[in-house]
């Protein structure tokens, strides 16, 4: 029968009994045995183990890390010298399969949980967190368990070390298994992390790698196009980008070499297709060289030499577009182009042709100026030698256009620009002579200049008159004196261009290299004021006559001499002269003007001379 009322009277001795136990002091035999107890366990590796002795007899407590552990700790408190048995109280740990821990960061708050096998391990645990990061906060929340693998403490200690290399992130280890995922801070620390994870501990197997590259403010993706290639840097939002890339930059290096030093990195700017925009810029620089493209953000920016105008214009015109591909937008560009300096331009009527030349900017440009030739010149023969060049005055196409229509009121002439000065010169009738200098003074764009030479033409003489009646024959006469016709005389004009040139090559001279027809360096500036005069004097033909000295064969200094002219020639076509006024003659040695028996004859004899003819 169930009655708690009678339990009373025995439960109280065993409380008294329980007391007595608690409080009373052990004897000397008991501490002695308790002691050697305590040394066995120690030489066996068992501290985990605890012995208490009542008389001889111990009781054996603690929580043993495996079963194996367990049975040995009675066994070993029964080889302390004067105990005659043993109580094994003890307990094992419970197993964990599969046999796991974690560490996560978080700022500089490191976690552990999972299982720990003993508390030598969690201690270890603990050192690897702080070495990784000297001021994290570290929870250890593991518990212990036994089933550890072999390559416990390497494996999460070498996870734990990773930690410290990223801004955030986890390691785990399962079984034998690691896996590491975080953030990385900065490139070094992922160049760290991905080799770490390539060599791991013994025994230590890889099981997850998911470590995100860092975050870089601003995201930059650069390309530098040079005569070697084009190198690559900076940063892209994934290596499937990269691909597409390389190949857009093998494109465009036209078969130079392609260095890749790209990295994968976050903070790539919304709504922008870094494949397409890098492909779009490289593109671009493709066009020009050297060059080079900066994607920062979402903005573009390339500069560049472009060969030629049409080259210019097509990336300025890819630059300019309202809507750039890949979500881009247009920061800066620096792009150049073939530059004339001075601009010039020139036309010249002769006859019932016109011909057209120097440089003008664009194809719009030349197709405005022909436009309004062919309407001023009706039925004239055109001949566009134009060249596209960049470097215009503001205004050119205005300037131009107004000197086409003051020389369609000339009989003869022509126009030439340099810069932002004009000159017109020829022949015009009185009549239109004042309507063409007003013009060139004020029909011009702002910032321009005129300066108009013009030969009036005398109006035709009134017919004869009636011829009078047969006069009576007269007396023959022995001696009838005929008047000589006056010899051909060049016009003021082109008398003062001819007087113009012989001083200039008087006084300094058009220098080659020895023995051969190309012009020095130092003779430009020479050649670009003779070109300079002779736009002055535009209807007249210029004969450039080369001369050598005696030294050599007489076929050889012939030949020489025709190069040089033609070469010369050619340089004043360079500075904007109709090629149709010039031509080219080699006099060899046949016309010296100082002795060829003196160094400083010769010297005189090398020459270039300007015959101007109209």
């Amino acid at each position: 029968m169930f009655q708690p009322k009678k339990w009373w009277v025995g439960l109280i001795p065993l409380a008294l009994v329980f007391v007595f136990a608690m409080f009373r002091t052990p004897t000397p035999v008991e501490t002695d045995l308790a002691g050697k107890a305590a040394e066995e366990f120690k030489r066996s590796g068992l501290t985990w183990a605890k012995a208490t002795l009542a008389g001889r007899d111990a009781m054996v407590e603690g929580v043993a890390p495996d079963p194996e552990s367990q049975k040995l700790a009675g066994t070993t408190a029964m080889r302390a010298f004067g105990v005659r048995q043993v109580s094994d109280r003890t307990t094992v740990l419970p197993e964990a399969r599969p046999y796991g821990a974690s560490a996560v960061r978080a700022g500089t708050k490191i976690t552990l949980t999972g299982s720990v096998p003993s508390d030598e391990a969690r201690a270890a645990a603990v050192a690897a967190a702080k070495a990784a990061l000297p001021n994290a906060d570290v929870v250890d929340q593991r518990t212990l368990a036994r089933g550890a693998p072999s390559g416990y403490a390497a494996g999460l200690g070498h996870g734990l070390a990773q930690l410290g290399r990223l801004t955030a992130g986890t390691a785990s280890l399962s079984d034998s298994a690691l896996s590491v995922s975080g953030t990385a801070g900065d490139f070094a620390g992922f160049d760290a992390v991905t080799a770490a994870l390539k060599a791991l501990p013994a025994s230590i197997s890889l099981g997850k790698a998911e470590i995100a590259p860092p975050v870089v403010s601003p995201f930059e993706f650069n390309a530098v196009r040079s005569a070697a290639g084009i190198a690559l840097s900076g940063v892209i939002p994934s290596e499937a980008a990269r691909a597409g890339i390389v190949a857009a930059a093998r494109a465009a290096a036209a078969g130079g070499q392609v260095s890749d030093a790209l990295r994968v990195a976050g903070g790539a700017a919304a709504g922008v297709d870094y494949a397409q925009a890098a492909a779009f810029a490289l593109g671009q620089i493709a066009r020009l060289n050297p060059a080079s493209a900066k994607i920062s953000g979402n903005a573009l920016t390339v500069s560049g030499a472009a060969a030629d105008v049409p080259t210019y214009e097509a990336v300025r015109g890819a630059l300019g577009a309202a809507n750039l591909p890949g979500g881009l937008t247009l920061a800066a560009q620096a792009v150049t182009g073939p530059t004339a300096s001075p601009f010039t331009w020139s036309a010249q009527r002769v006859g019932n042709g016109l011909a057209l030349g120097g440089f003008v900017p664009s194809e719009a440009v030349r197709g405005g100026i022909l436009d309004a030739a062919r309407t001023l010149f009706p039925g004239a023969s055109i001949v566009d030698q134009m060249k596209l060049a960049l470097g215009a005055p503001n205004g050119f196409a205005n300037a131009a256009t107004a000197a086409l229509a003051q020389l369609a009121k000339l009989a003869s002439g022509s126009a030439a620009i340099s810069n932002t000065a004009l000159s017109i010169t020829g022949e015009v009738a009185r009549s239109a002579a004042d309507q063409v200098r007003s013009a060139i003074s004020s029909a011009l764009p702002p910032g321009f200049t005129g300066q108009a030479n013009l030969t009036v033409l005398l109006p035709p003489p009134p017919p004869p008159p009636p011829a009078p009646p047969p006069a009576p024959a007269a007396p023959a006469v022995s001696n009838i004196i005929v008047p000589m016709l006056p010899p051909l005389v060049l016009s003021p004009i082109a008398q003062e261009c001819q007087d113009r040139f012989k001083d200039m090559l008087s006084k300094e001279k058009i220098r080659f290299a020895t023995g051969r027809a190309d012009i020095q360096e130092e003779s430009n500036a020479l050649i670009k004021a003779l070109a300079d005069q002779a736009q002055k004097c535009a209807a007249a033909r210029i004969e450039v006559q080369g001369h050598t000295d005696s030294d050599g064969a007489p076929e050889a200094n012939k030949a020489l001499s025709e190069r040089r002219a033609a070469a010369v020639a050619q340089r004043l076509q360079d500075f904007g002269i109709l090629r149709s006024r010039l031509v080219a003659v080699g006099m060899g040695q046949t016309r010296p003007i100082a002795d060829n028996a003196t160094p400083e004859g010769k010297a005189e004899n090398r020459r270039i001379e300007f015959l101007v003819s109209e």
